[in-house]
């Protein structure tokens, strides 16, 4: 009782508007996260009026839960923040928060890697694996730069086993994955940013095992992620800066990070090139340089993928793997309401999907088992398939919006 009383007097006490904004919004997420877990839709919410009373009644019960732990959470960081540093540790941890960042992760992480030595391959891993040894077809389905990096590395790591090879894989990836996430720590501190974001963003980057639980794996995303972090780290950095003259040093990093960015997942162009749009926009100073670094990249990135891997062997991937999300919401819309598909609009899906096999292998979560019905060979007829996806959409927008959240 006591403790209860003390822990609801700091609750009043330190209730903040930012505090009630951030359990709307989490008690908003559990509520769709309970709904598509239970229901698969949304009809946990909106089913009927005595299903939405039932589902208010759940959205306050997470909304005093997290209300009531993020308010505790953030007077006891403030507390902590107020009190009388401790010089020499935290005098060193202030002058090398970077090196410090990458210590603190490195640390935090070798559990997982030290439970999984020498590391796990998951089927996208082993994909390029086999890929780079020849035993797959070479194709730009998976990254064929990161390919290449594996199977240079594990070629190193046979001469000792295959399993040192792994190793070395992870190991290296991990070691440049921390890098970017110290840089983005340390960039925090560096812009003057509170002491419980700087080290609230350390924390995270440590302790949350999306993170360091895949770090052991052989899988492209990780290193897509870091480079991710470390590209709008840079990107902001240089908006902050934007009235003032920016090195060219910082240019071409940007510009190294930018083309790693989209080399290390096939969608990266698609994030790195609107961004650097948006930037020549924002740039007061020397936007000319920005012009030119955007044609630099543009015209590396197309070299790379239109003459290099061509001549390397490399074939072009799919266009199935830009294609996931309408592809999702067509097999949602036959698993849903399969007595409204007309005869026209079933020829035109399966003349590029198998109908049959994506309305019996619909999971909302993985697109996977729906797009490796796609009909190679059929990109001639994608335009009638979109004209097929538009009247749907038009018809009932609802599916297609539960299919994209999921």
């Amino acid at each position: 009782m006591i403790l209860y009383r003390k822990s609801w007097s700091i609750y009043i006490s330190g209730r903040k508007w930012i505090t009630h904004i951030l359990a709307v919004c989490f008690s908003c997420c559990m509520l769709i996260g309970k709904s598509f877990s239970q229901t698969g839709n949304i009809k946990f919410i909106f089913g009927d009026i005595k299903q939405f009373c039932i589902a208010v009644i759940v959205f306050f019960g997470f909304y005093i839960l997290f209300d009531v732990a993020i308010t505790l959470l953030y007077v006891y960081i403030n507390e902590k923040s107020e009190e009388k540093e401790k010089s020499i540790k935290i005098k060193w941890i202030e002058e090398h928060y970077f090196a410090f960042s990458f210590l603190c992760m490195l640390l935090c992480w070798s559990p997982y890697i030290l439970c999984y030595l020498p590391g796990s391959v998951p089927h996208d891993g082993y994909w390029q694996l086999n890929m780079a040894f020849g035993i797959n077809p070479l194709t730009n389905h998976h990254p064929w730069v990161i390919t290449f990096i594996y199977g240079v590395v594990m070629r190193i790591g046979r001469y000792i086993s295959d399993n040192f090879g792994i190793f070395m894989i992870v190991a290296i990836f991990t070691v440049i994955e921390i890098l970017c996430y110290a840089s983005v720590c340390n960039s925090l501190k560096k812009w003057g940013a509170s002491k419980k974001v700087y080290i609230g963003t350390l924390v995270f980057f440590s302790v949350v095992p999306a993170f360091g639980g895949y770090a052991q794996a052989v899988i492209k995303d990780n290193i897509f992620t870091a480079l991710l972090a470390l590209f709008f780290i840079i990107y902001i950095d240089i908006c902050i800066q934007h009235g003032k003259n920016i090195e060219i040093k910082k240019m071409v990093i940007l510009f190294l990070v930018g083309m790693m960015v989209c080399l290390s997942r096939n969608n990266g162009v698609y994030i790195v090139i609107p961004s650097m749009v948006c930037l020549i926009l924002y740039v007061q100073k020397e936007r000319s340089r920005y012009v030119i670094l955007l044609i630099c990249l543009m015209v590396c990135y197309q070299g790379l993928e239109g003459y290099v891997a061509p001549q390397l062997g490399v074939e072009k991937g799919s266009v199935k793997e830009v294609l996931s999300i309408p592809f999702q919401q067509t097999a949602r819309y036959i698993k849903e309401y399969p007595e409204e598909v007309t005869l026209k609009e079933k020829k035109a899906i399966n003349d590029i999907l198998s109908y049959d096999g994506i309305k019996e292998n619909y999971n909302p979560e993985i697109s996977d088992f729906v797009k490796n019905t796609f009909r190679e060979g059929s990109e001639d007829k994608l335009d009638e398939y979109f004209k097929v996806w538009f009247e749907m959409f038009l018809k009932t927008s609802n599916g297609i919006y539960r299919s994209y959240i999921k």
